[in-house]
């Protein structure tokens, strides 16, 4: 059971990696353009579609903290904490504001996913594996 919740977990953090790549750069672009491009669906669907693999990461990490046990373990505690700020910064950027303009939503989205990259990359560096395959 432990292998099966491991090899989840691994092979849905590829995942996210490829949709966070695409995601920074479209962000990017959107940024870039000071406000003059609009924040349509594929941006929106991405986001979403990002932040729900996440949650479902998130909670198969979590699943699989505590079928492994013993959480005197430093190095996993730290990876839960991070990868749990990242979740909790990206649901903050989620929250709809009124009056927020599409520059601020592009601006907004790309740092919720820099910064929750970098926790992530950092939470990740913490395990003794780190990012091998």
């Amino acid at each position: 059971m432990t292998e099966m919740i491991t090899e989840l977990h691994s092979g849905l953090r590829w995942l996210l990696v490829v949709l966070a790549l695409v995601m920074l750069v479209r962000l990017g672009q959107g940024t870039m353009a000071r406000g003059s491009q609009k924040y349509g669906r594929p941006e929106r669907l991405g986001m979403l579609i990002f932040q729900w693999l996440f949650r479902i990461q998130w909670l198969v990490g979590i699943l699989l903290f505590l079928f492994r046990g013993n959480f005197v373990i430093g190095y996993r505690w730290e990876h839960a904490i991070s990868m749990t700020l990242a979740l909790a910064l990206l649901e903050l950027q989620r929250m709809r504001f009124p009056g927020v303009k599409d520059g601020q939503r592009y601006r907004h989205g790309l740092a919720a996913l820099v910064v929750a990259s970098i926790l992530v990359f950092v939470g990740v560096l913490r395990l003794p594996v780190g990012w091998s395959i």
